[in-house]
């Protein structure tokens, strides 16, 4: 099946997934989508908000999240050309729980220039689209977890960075690591028990024509202004 005969599939798909996940995060309360953000009431300037301007803060970056999926969806089935990997992809999101050993995945963390951290489950980095993502938000770093403490090796760490070069070469973007600290590091959350692999980077280069054409086909296809919703950030009015 070609992407051209998937999309139909693939808006349904989607949409039934969208549905699913705002009623799982309603009722999870919000708590892992705030924790998956950093959004946390107590923080400033979170604590000076009313309570509903607060809940609607989360409510629209919970939208932002779920235009994320669909334009990458569409990414992944424009170059997996299968939609049954691309629906995995998409049922892998998950914002009403963190992913834990009995769901075990990558939660990537990525920051753009502007607005608020974006997240991805992958179960492997060549799964994500770090020049898809780079094209639409600028982002320019990313801090990875997984459940294991001790997922964090030297080959983990080397197949990370290829996996983050070559995407971003295929698309003509040249990155380089930034040294630490503010480079390719490890943390340790004693909190939570886990260690996270935190990489900042500085990228050569503009969005293609290709690049520009996913997000107009893909803005298209859902209907839905995907730089307006990625670009600036996520703010309650």
């Amino acid at each position: 099946m070609n992407h051209q005969t998937a999309t139909p599939h693939l808006v349904r798909f989607i949409e039934k997934w969208a549905a699913k996940s705002r009623a799982d995060v309603i009722k999870d309360g919000y708590v892992s989508l705030s924790l998956m953000l950093d959004i946390h009431r107590n923080d400033y300037p979170y604590n000076e908000m009313p309570k509903a301007k607060f809940m609607k803060l989360l409510l629209r970056c919970l939208e932002r999240q779920i235009v994320l999926v669909k334009y990458l969806s569409f990414c992944f089935l424009l170059d997996s050309q299968s939609l049954d990997n691309t629906k995995r992809f998409i049922s892998l999101q998950r914002y009403d729980r963190i992913p834990s050993n009995s769901a075990p995945c990558y939660l990537l963390s990525f920051m753009p220039w502007k607005g608020g951290n974006v997240v991805i489950m992958a179960k492997d980095f060549k799964d994500v689209f770090f020049a898809d993502l780079y094209a639409v938000m600028l982002t320019h770093g990313v801090t990875v977890t997984h459940p294991d403490p001790n997922w964090i090796t030297r080959e983990i760490k080397n197949y990370f960075v290829k996996c983050l070069r070559e995407s971003m070469k295929y698309d003509g973007f040249k990155i380089s690591l930034r040294p630490p600290p503010f480079g390719l590091s490890e943390e340790f959350f004693p909190i939570d028990n886990k260690s996270a692999l935190c990489t900042f980077y500085k990228c050569d280069g503009i969005p293609s024509m290709d690049n520009d054409i996913r997000i107009v086909h893909a803005s298209k296809l859902f209907d839905i202004d995907i730089l307006k919703w990625l670009g600036p950030p996520p703010v309650a009015d």
